[in-house]
């Protein structure tokens, strides 16, 4: 399984379907578990850096709790 980080920011739908179309198993998540059994991990990027690193620092808690980053 893909996992798209879902941190609140960048069109996921879209990436998602991406994914989807090309017949790969990919999930939006922000669960730490589903992080850990990922064989990839998708972090979406945006247009606005600066507001996406604030909201994925604010969520990195979970993210340190999947040993994988």
């Amino acid at each position: 399984m893909i996992a798209i980080i879902n941190y609140g920011v960048g069109n996921l739908f879209s990436l998602e379907s991406s994914f989807n179309a090309i017949g790969k198993n990919v999930k939006v998540t922000s669960d730490p578990e589903d992080l850990k059994k990922a064989e990839r991990i998708i972090l979406p990027g945006v247009g606005a850096f600066e507001d996406a690193a604030k909201k994925l620092k604010s969520s990195s808690k979970k993210l340190k709790e999947a040993n994988r980053f």
